[in-house]
């Protein structure tokens, strides 16, 4: 082997150098091919993602570099909300976030789209915008006067005062209370952790157990529970408009709301848990959905919050997020959030309701509580009724006779301008007419009903509509008077807000009244309509302009006119529509017939509808209205096919409602109906007037307290699990009946999920059954003709034992026959019982709850007694004042004739004590 020079092995190891560290750093594999390949790679990944991240950002440079795109997609706050015009282009051009697969463009967090505090009026912080436009290209009101007020402990009131030019802006006052969003605990973590963020907590004028909180510099409010409130709820966060932008132009505006911290529900908008992507155009047919909203979390805290806009209000929840985005269309010169902290579900539900709901004691009208029946006019047949009407009234009579079916009113005829306002001078045919039909109904212990409308027909020489011109009462077009049109009609539009407009309309009403002699109105429609067909909107007007809104603006609704009324057409014409029914509320007891979608006459009777009348009944009544008058197996195409077990369904959701109407062709009795079917819906009907003075309890409940008349079982047990979906079988009616009922065809039972820990009871029979556990449901048998009616333990209620053989007439009349209280114990681990009721005498302005309370199993004790007899034992009481009986479900009935108006109290006593002998006929009073 040739070695060159070296020949001997030795010596070419001792000629061998050892390499120095750095040669062999250098010349590694490792130098020269993985260390190279990997500084590439992350050199190249970095640069794509810095360049990706000031490229989206090169137009958020107002807010700074802290907003970014990377949110949970429950959080994508809709940017521009045409999606099918969108692409990505345009997406950034506005400086707004594009997610590629699935083509979603949406706010950054926080979004450009805000406003800065940069100002004072008075107490008032004066905000700028940020932008000039919104991302439609609409141009930005550029101040806002931000104002907080407290209304009581419990509820706060947030506004945003569009018109800010009207005030006077000043150098900010010095923020003492202002500090790192680090100074509060965590508590703001969905806000931006760069350390630029900062809170001012507001003053308010009181010991409200709100604390207001302003955060800057990316201008929005944040509500929560006080810390030092002594409430498990305590400190808790009830609202935060900081998760999505602030939009205001001269047509529009977009606001978003953080409801609840943590996961929780939110329930509203007539749809009860808004569990997905909700869109509701709101109060352009008819007042229908109050916009608002009951949300309760996982551990039972809630509140509510309630947004004071009359215009149309398109509400979108993203799905998860408790986000609740706010898009009106038109702009008022306030727009106002109402804040309730609850803090059970119950109460919150209660304060919006007694911060909104009428003062009226018209609710508490007996005669609204039965069933009235309305037959329907076809628009082109003669508004008043012919012989055959009449014929077909005594019809109806005889019939729910022979199958004792109680009843109330009937609605002779339908008059569009139904109105009755401009009908004050009846002709000798009408006058002819209407005399016979009220004997008739007169001797049968049933009164008469009419409707009206808020529109009156165009009569140019009209004495009432010449009235209301010659003062400017009626709505206007410009410098003329608008003029529309309603099923075929002409008509015009009275201004409801105008208070001279109600006194001239007033002497037209009271001379009608007198003449007809109803004991109740049914309102219809009492939202203005306009069925004139009118070229569809242009998108370019507004910002954006949802399908249904675009939609209801060319038919059925007065016209959006952005020129000639401020772009406030509807805002003033949806304020009126209150308007209208607080005029009739002041000259008469009313029905109320709101929700084209579901309670209206036009309603299609179908599983669907009878589900969703449901739905909105429950959800209305949470939010704080009295669930409107429902139509009972619809009131579509009367002579269509009757689906017999739906219309045995439908009347037996009727137990549990307020107000029902029914057509005569699908009422007991009627020849569209089997003699089966109809006896099942009598024996509903007889059910349902055997609970009238509950009716009467729970609707003083609600007038007195704001308490729902109809709700969902979470809002009474908002700890316990339960389903995620509780079926739309089961609600709570007042706080003492859980109902069920079967909303499917061809089935015979309901899942029904009982809370709790002791045992519920059927109200009828008086049979236990024991609560669910850990969210899981019991399957009730629900046989054709029956509801489920279970009495919640530590409950006692009132009703009225009906004889099949000689029922009552009308609720009037059950209402004073005799009383039964049917009582469900609660026994605790001591074994001690006991329960409690009440029974509601008289009405708003002077009634009293009678107390009722069990203390084991025979002591009964009734309290407040003194002030019940002013009431209940003047002469003039409808109601029955003679307790006849008392059943303590599962031990049997106590015999019992107590009349507490001839009870003589001690001096000094207000309350009856007895003690129940079930073995015994009769009980002793001691």
């Amino acid at each position: 082997m040739d070695f060159g020079s070296y020949r001997d092995s030795d010596e070419l190891f001792e000629k061998k150098k050892s390499v120095d560290w750095l040669s062999w750093c250098c010349l590694s594999p490792f130098t020269k091919y993985v260390l190279p390949i990997f500084l590439t790679c992350v050199v190249l990944v970095l640069g794509v993602y810095f360049g990706l991240l000031a490229w989206l950002s090169s137009d958020l440079d107002d807010f700074g570099s802290h907003s970014t795109c990377h949110l949970q997609p429950i959080y994508y706050v809709p940017c521009l909300s045409k999606t099918s015009e969108l692409d990505e282009g345009k997406c950034l051009e506005v400086g707004c976030c594009w997610r590629r697969d699935t083509g979603m463009c949406y706010h950054p967090f926080p979004s450009p789209y805000g406003y800065i505090v940069d100002g004072q009026s008075g107490d008032d912080k004066v905000i700028r915008s940020t932008r000039e436009r919104s991302p439609s290209g609409g141009e930005i009101r550029q101040r806002l006067v931000f104002h907080v007020e407290e209304v009581s402990d419990r509820h706060v009131r947030i506004a945003l005062k569009t018109n800010a030019d009207k005030f006077q802006s000043k150098a900010r006052k010095s923020r003492a209370a202002s500090g790192r969003l680090v100074d509060f605990g965590g508590f703001f973590d969905f806000l931006p952790g760069d350390g630029t963020a900062t809170v001012e907590k507001l003053a308010l004028d009181g010991k409200s157990s709100i604390e207001v909180l302003m955060h800057e510099p990316n201008f929005s409010v944040s509500l929560r529970r006080s810390p030092d409130e002594s409430s498990p709820a305590k400190g808790t966060l009830l609202l935060s408009t900081a998760r999505g932008p602030l939009i205001v132009t001269d047509h529009y505006w977009e606001w978003t709301l953080y409801m609840t911290s943590g996961s929780g529900t939110i329930y509203g908008l007539d749809s009860l848990e808004l569990n997905g992507t909700t869109n509701w155009i709101y109060n352009n047919e008819n007042a229908t959905v109050k916009p608002a909203f009951v949300a309760i979390d996982n551990r039972g805290n809630a509140m509510a919050c309630l947004v004071d806009f009359a215009g149309p209000l398109e509400v979108q929840v993203l799905n998860e997020s408790n986000l609740v985005i706010l898009r009106g269309f038109s702009v008022p010169d306030e727009i106002a959030i109402e804040v309730f902290s609850g803090p059970s579900g119950t109460e919150a539900s209660q304060q919006i309701a007694l911060a909104t709901r009428s003062a009226s004691s018209r609710l508490l009208q007996s005669s609204l509580y039965g069933l009235h029946l309305c037959p329907e006019v076809g628009r082109n047949k003669k508004l008043t009724p012919a012989q055959e009407g009449l014929d077909s009234l005594k019809s109806s009579i005889d019939s729910m006779k022979k199958l004792q079916a109680p009843w109330d009113s009937h609605c002779l005829y339908r008059k569009l301008g139904g109105l009755g306002l401009q009908q004050a001078k009846l002709s000798e045919a009408e006058k002819k007419i209407i005399d016979e039909a009220k004997s008739i109904l007169g001797t049968a212990g049933k009164s008469l009903v009419s409707h009206l409308t808020p529109m009156l027909l165009n009569k140019p020489g009209d004495e009432l509509q010449s009235a209301l011109s010659k003062e400017s009462c009626l709505l206007l077009n410009g410098s003329s008077v608008y003029a529309g049109s309603y099923e075929s009609h002409p008509v015009v539009y009275p201004n409801w807000a105008s208070s001279r407009a109600r006194e001239l309309a007033g002497k037209s009403l009271d001379a009608y009244l007198s003449e007809l002699s109803p004991d109740f109105i049914v309102l219809r429609d009492d939202w203005p309509k306009d069925e004139t067909e009118r070229p569809r909107i242009e998108e370019t007007q507004l910002d954006y302009l949802p399908e249904g809104l675009r939609s209801l603006m060319s038919r059925r609704t007065l016209p959006y006119d952005l020129v000639e009324n401020d772009g406030k057409h509807y805002t003033h014409h949806n304020s009126y529509a209150r308007s209208f029914v607080d005029f009739i509320a002041s000259k008469s007891p009313f029905m109320e017939i709101r929700g084209e979608s579901c309670n209206v006459e036009k309603v299609k009777a179908s599983w669907d509808s009878l589900r969703r009348v449901l739905q909105a009944g429950i959800a209305a009544s949470m939010m704080g209205y009295v669930p409107t008058a429902m139509y009972v197996c619809g009131a579509e195409d009367p002579y269509d096919r009757i689906d017999e077990e739906l219309c045995d369904r439908w009347y037996g959701a009727a137990v549990s409602w307020p107000w029902i109407l029914s057509l005569p062709e699908k009422s007991p009795g009627s020849s569209r109906l089997t003699s089966t079917t109809s006896r099942r819906i009598a024996e509903l009907l007889r059910l349902r007037s055997s609970l009238s003075t509950y009716h009467h309890t729970v609707l003083a409940s609600y007038q007195r307290t704001g308490f729902p008349i109809l709700s969902t079982s979470r809002l009474h047990y908002p700890d316990e699990i339960q389903l995620r979906n509780v079926t739309l079988g089961q609600f709570f009616w007042g706080d003492s009946l859980l109902v069920g009922l079967v909303t499917q065809p061809k089935r015979k039972q309901v899942h029904m999920w009982l809370p709790g820990r002791y045992q519920w009871r059927h109200l009828r029979g008086g049979s236990a059954i024991d609560p669910t556990w850990n969210g899981s449901s019991i399957s009730v048998p629900v046989f054709d003709g029956q509801i489920v009616t279970l009495l919640r333990p530590g409950r006692i209620i009132s009703l009225h034992e009906i004889d099949p053989a000689d029922p009552p007439s009308n609720s009037g009349e059950a209402m004073r026959k005799n009383l039964q209280l049917s009582a469900n114990l609660l026994c605790t681990d001591e074994n001690t019982c006991s329960a409690k009721g009440r029974v509601y005498y008289g009405d708003s302005s002077d009634g009293e709850f009678l107390l009722a309370r069990l203390d084991g199993t025979s002591r009964l004790t009734l309290e407040n007694v003194s002030k019940v007899k002013a009431v209940a034992c003047g002469g003039s009481s409808s109601q029955a004042t003679i307790i006849e009986n008392v059943e303590v479900l599962g031990q049997g009935s106590a015999s019992l004739k107590l009349d507490f108006c001839e009870y003589e109290l001690a001096e000094g006593v207000d309350e009856i004590v007895g003690t129940l002998d079930f073995k015994k006929v009769e009980e002793v009073i001691t």
